[in-house]
């Protein structure tokens, strides 16, 4: 070992160097200690020339950025909405939700109606407007219009409407390739210029038959000046022959 008084000197004097240093630095800041940590917690700035160990403040912006993956149980995107989940909610498969700026609130225990998919509604349904059905579109507060026939009783007790119009003179119409039911009541009426002569027929046997006709103006074959409505080869035909363009409207009640 060297006995060189000048080498112990200069090793003393590096010590105090150092030990300045030491002083130096902790006095620019506190620092934890390195025992009795928790497991899985972070060193975290808690101050300008402070830090500890702890949780990392998800809600402090200063902590976190980015956007979390969906692999790691986020969205891979930035919400710039709300979502509440206030219990326990669970969204699976694909699609998109757009609310378009409205409110969608699905019944306690049930499933929300889908545009453009079939439904069975098993519960009694109230519509507080008008119902359209098809491409009908004049339906008022309390009811249904129909562009389409319309069967209230199921297959038992059908109701369908019909109207056409600008048929003209001497031509014809099918109303049904198939005829009516197997019994049925038909309301007619011609509507041209605000004229409604209606008249009510019968079809029961096969046959097309009057039962009221208040302005004459409709017959059961094939005649002159009148509207006329008949089976022919098993179809419903309405034939214009009034003498001039008309529109026609017919509602059958019927059974089977």
């Amino acid at each position: 070992m060297s006995t060189d008084p000048d080498l112990y000197r200069r090793i003393e004097k590096l010590e105090k160097i150092i030990e300045t240093m030491r002083s130096a630095e902790v006095a620019a800041g506190t620092y934890p200690a390195v025992s009795g940590l928790t497991t899985g917690t972070v060193l975290r700035a808690t101050g300008a020339t402070s830090a500890a160990f702890g949780a990392v403040d998800l809600a402090n912006t200063a902590a976190v950025t980015g956007t979390l993956a969906s692999a790691r149980g986020g969205t891979g995107v930035s919400n710039a909405g709300t979502i509440t989940n206030a219990s326990n909610t669970t969204i699976t498969g694909g699609g998109t939700l757009g609310l378009a700026g409205y409110t969608l609130t699905v019944p306690a225990t049930g499933t929300a109606a889908l545009l453009n998919v079939a439904q069975t509604f098993s519960a009694t349904n109230t519509f507080s407007a008008g119902l359209n059905v098809g491409t009908a579109t004049g339906a008022a507060a309390g009811e249904i219009s129909s562009s389409g026939s319309v069967y209230p009783g199921g297959t038992v007790l059908r109701l369908r409407t019909y109207e056409t119009t600008g048929v003209a003179n001497g031509s014809t119409w099918t109303v049904r390739a198939t005829g009516t039911n197997s019994a049925a009541f038909l309301i007619v009426a011609e509507a041209t210029n605000g004229n409604e002569r209606l008249a009510l027929l019968m079809y029961s046997a096969g046959a097309v038959s009057l039962v009221s006709n208040p302005d004459t103006a409709w017959s059961v074959t094939d005649t002159a000046l009148k509207h006329c409505l008949y089976l022919s080869a098993g179809n419903l035909i309405y034939k214009n022959n009034s003498g001039a363009p008309a529109n026609a409207r017919i509602m059958i009640l019927g059974v089977g």
